[in-house]
Formats: C-alpha cells, sequence, structure tokens
C-alpha cells in the first residue's frame, strides 16, 4: 500500500477527487464496521469478530488515503501541521497492520468447520505487532529527531512491511479459502468472499496495468478505492440483511427430532427457540420467568451437548432442524 512520498502529487484536481473519494470510502468503512460489531455483540460469531478487525484495517487503510490527499491539497493554513499529519498517517499504518494480518486469515479460517489446529490465531497476533512496531518506531524517531539516517538493510526491512502484513494475507485468505470453495459458499459470508475473490482478482489485474503503464500514474490509485468500497457496501449488505432483517426461516423453531437427538430438556429447548428469536440472556430470563444466571447455566449446557461455542454456531446449527 502506498507509502506517505508515493501519494503525493503537488495538489489539483486529482488531490481533490481522491480526497474525497477515501473520505466516503471511510464513512462506508465506518458504517460497515458498526453494523458488523452490533451483530457481533448479539450473537457473538467467532468469525464475524475476525471481520470486524479485517474491516476496521480497511476503513484505517481509508482515513489515511484521505489525510494523506488531504495533505496534498496544498492548503499554505497546514505547513506548520504537516509533519504532525504525517506522524498521524504513520500511526493509522501501523494500526493498519496490527489489525489486517491477525484478522483476515483468522476470519477464514474460521469459517472452516472441525478445523484442527490454532496455530496461525497464536502466532499472527505478536507478528502483527512486531511489523507494526517496525514501521512505526522509525517514523517516530525521524519525527523527533529530523534527518537521522537508518541503516541501509534496516530500511530493507521496512520495505518488506507492506508484503508481509498486507499482501502475504491477502493471497492467503483468496488461496487458502478457493481449497475449501465448496464449504465456504454455503455459508452466512458467501456474498462478501465471493466479492473478496472477485475484487482481489481485479485488483490484481489493475496493478499489472498500472505497472506496465495502460493506466496512467494520476490514476493508479482508482483501484484501491473501488475494492475498499465494493466490500464496504458488500459488508453494509450483509449486517442489514442478518442484523436488521433476518429470513425468517433462520429464526424459525427448533424440530423435536434435533431436540432428542442432542438429548436437550424441554428448558434448554425453550431456552434455544428464544436464542433464536434473537433474545439476550436477561431478556430471556425476564420471558420464562427466571434469573440470567440460571439462563447462562442452561446455555453452557446447550453449548456442551450441542458442541458448539458461541451463540451464532447454535443458531446456525438448531435452525438447520
Amino acid at each position: 500500500m502506498y507509502h506517505r512520498n508515493e501519494c503525493l502529487h503537488g495538489g489539483g484536481i486529482v488531490s481533490i477527487l481522491y480526497y474525497f473519494a477515501y473520505s466516503f470510502q471511510t464513512v462506508l468503512g465506518l458504517l460497515a464496521f458498526g453494523l458488523g460489531f452490533l451483530f457481533y455483540l448479539k450473537y457473538r460469531p467467532v468469525g464475524l469478530r475476525h471481520l470486524c478487525g479485517f474491516q476496521a484495517a480497511f476503513t484505517l487503510m481509508s482515513l489515511r488515503f484521505a489525510v494523506l490527499w488531504f495533505c496534498d491539497l496544498g492548503i499554505p493554513s497546514l505547513e506548520r501541521v504537516m509533519p504532525q499529519l504525517f506522524l498521524f498517517t504513520d500511526v493509522l499504518y501501523a494500526l493498519v497492520l496490527f489489525l489486517f494480518l491477525p484478522s483476515g486469515p483468522c476470519f477464514i479460517l474460521s469459517l472452516i468447520p472441525n478445523r484442527k489446529g490454532r496455530h496461525p490465531e497464536r502466532f499472527l497476533p505478536p507478528t502483527a505487532l512486531f511489523l507494526a512496531l517496525l514501521n512505526l518506531v522509525p517514523e517516530i524517531i525521524r519525527f523527533a529527531r529530523p534527518g537521522t539516517v537508518f541503516p541501509p538493510l534496516f530500511r530493507s526491512l521496512e520495505g518488506s512491511v507492506d508484503i508481509l502484513g498486507i499482501w502475504a494475507p491477502t493471497a492467503f485468505m483468496v488461496i487458502f479459502s478457493l481449497f475449501y470453495l465448496k464449504i465456504l459458499v454455503k455459508g452466512l459470508f458467501r456474498m462478501y468472499l465471493v466479492s473478496l475473490w472477485s475484487l482481489s482478482l481485479a485488483l490484481v489485474f489493475a496493478i499489472a496495468a498500472a505497472a506496465l503503464g495502460f493506466i496512467p500514474p494520476d490514476f493508479a490509485p482508482i483501484p484501491f478505492a473501488l475494492y475498499g468500497m465494493i466490500l464496504d457496501i458488500v459488508f453494509i449488505g450483509i449486517g442489514i440483511r442478518w442484523y436488521l432483517n433476518p429470513p425468517h426461516e433462520t429464526w424459525a423453531g427448533i424440530s423435536e427430532a434435533l431436540r432428542l437427538s442432542k438429548g436437550l430438556s424441554a428448558r434448554e429447548a425453550e431456552i434455544a427457540a428464544r436464542i433464536l428469536e434473537g433474545l439476550a440472556s436477561r431478556e430471556i430470563a425476564d420471558c420464562l420467568f427466571i434469573s440470567p444466571r440460571t439462563v447462562e447455566t442452561h446455555i453452557r449446557n446447550l453449548y456442551r451437548k450441542t458442541g458448539v461455542t458461541s451463540r451464532f454456531e447454535l443458531i446456525t446449527l438448531l435452525s438447520k432442524g
């Protein structure tokens, strides 16, 4: 992803265009993240937690680009605060690295049923933190002590951050998910995944076209802006469909055959039905005139008997009947 000196062209209509484009993408990203986070708070699917982190990384990246293009507008009054604005964009990029590397691959891995081993989930966060600090610390030093020169080896390490923190996890997400294509296209996030695959392929062709000179330099950032906007729109669509207007069949009551096969008691089946209606634990307690602690005990029993770890997995299992 572009470093700050690659984004600056000296003002003009191009800077204005991209400033508003990335500002709009930031607004879309905030809306998408907000809807996804509300859905996560209600149903607690692990996959959506990772997807929210992935979406937050995209939003921070678009905000970073918006600030860079704003700096490129050439407003005289900004000259004195330009170093602070550039440091702010470096902090944003460090946050992008910290969120993007663990969230993207872990989102794909969380969608694979009965997957053995949790090693990526363990080593990716500390790796992301290392890359974020590797990128941020030199920029802080340069801000505090202008003119500081780092060894060539250190500069080459800085240059590899994009590959390790952005492009490598993106390639992993696309390639690994293609191996599980039949499983993933049947799940909740199939629309998002199909969009991710299609847009990633289109982005690769766009980058290749720009590198070969088929796209003028002034228009090279357009694919990145469109890539983020479309993913934001798809994510917003998922949030609206599954949080604001869930399909009726997903929230139907559980079948008697499933209740018997899982060994659920009558009370557990009743609580499961309330969960399928989207009620929180306190709301279930109020409806059944029992304490919230008792509801939580029954929910833990439901998890144990059905072999799930979250409300969302329970909803997915029980709604299939």
